[in-house]
């Protein structure tokens, strides 16, 4: 690999040659793992009437680069880290429009993680892929 000089000019013209093709193989990556998650978060999910399992889902924002999954049901974090004696210590979740929760005093629920270990079982294959497509596009 050989050093490669630019003006500013034809780092531009550089720059934006591979910056498409870059982004595109960006967002391909970030969609491909985040449906994966979904894909893992829903057959991990325990299921009592379903509408937990049914409610998760993936959000992209910033033109793709950006995914959230999760569910937009009450419950779900009281599912994830459990509730009462039983629940993830230091966790408060924040649930809209209703007041702020309380694990309780009781014993409660055993956590049952099933969106966390979804996205803990794609990271470093997500990571790996990206450093490729950055390795491949820097290479260029």
């Amino acid at each position: 690999m050989g050093v490669k000089t630019f003006g500013f000019g034809q780092f531009l013209r550089f720059f934006e040659g591979v910056a498409g093709s870059f982004e595109a193989e960006a967002v391909g990556l970030v969609a491909r793992t985040a449906f994966a998650v979904e894909a893992d978060a829903k057959h991990a999910c325990p299921v009592d009437t379903g509408r937990l399992k049914g409610s998760i889902n993936t959000q992209f924002s910033r033109g793709g680069l950006v995914a959230v999954v999760g569910s937009n049901v009450k419950h779900a974090p009281f599912v994830e880290y459990g509730t009462g004696q039983r629940g993830r210590e230091g966790y408060k979740p924040i649930v809209e429009g209703s007041e702020q929760p309380s694990f309780g005093e009781g014993r409660g629920q055993k956590p049952q993680p099933y969106l966390r270990p979804a996205l803990h079982r794609h990271e470093r294959q997500f990571a790996r892929r990206a450093n490729a497509i950055i390795k491949r596009h820097w290479d260029k």
